[in-house]
């Protein structure tokens, strides 16, 4: 299973508004009401190449414990 990730801050925001204006207030249902930050590293598994939109999708290797790593630094409007 991959999680969906962005390289930036900005890139975020950009694609949850974006699917907000599409989804309205089921894009909370579906993502969530916050944007977390991790720093990961090759050692947490293999990454996606980054799309025109920031995107990429993060592939974790076996037993990596992102949950316990993620901060939270936004709440969504």
């Amino acid at each position: 299973m991959a999680l969906s990730m962005f390289n930036s801050l900005e890139s975020a925001k950009k694609r949850f508004n974006s699917l907000k204006k599409q989804l309205g207030n089921n894009a909370y249902k579906a993502l969530g009401t916050q944007i977390a930050f991790e720093n990961i590293t090759e050692k947490d598994g293999v990454n996606s190449a980054i799309d025109g939109n920031g995107h990429f999708s993060h592939h974790p290797v076996e037993g990596c414990n992102h949950e316990s790593r993620f901060i939270i630094i936004e709440q969504l409007p």
